[in-house]
């Protein structure tokens, strides 16, 4: 996929982002992304970026299961009773 300005990526924690800037590099580009709800940026490589392995990714990440579950006083006990 060819990455440029503009291209949506999203941050693990800071969810959904965008590429403002790239360095074309001849090798590995360097390319800065813009995260409007915490109003930060952070650079990662082209083939980081690719690999997907870090924290900005080009797909939208998993849903986790915050606030799905046991409890806190569940887990607790679960553990005390050695289950």
């Amino acid at each position: 996929m060819k990455v440029k300005q503009g291209t949506t990526v999203y941050h693990r924690i800071l969810g959904k982002g965008m590429v403002i800037g790239v360095q074309y590099r001849r090798d590995n580009s360097l390319y800065m992304c813009y995260f409007p709800q915490s109003k930060g940026h952070e650079f990662i490589t082209h083939k980081q970026l690719i690999a997907g392995d870090y924290d900005i990714t080009l797909k939208k990440p998993l849903r986790s299961n915050k606030g799905r579950g046991e409890s806190l006083e569940d887990i607790l006990g679960g553990l005390l009773r050695g289950s």
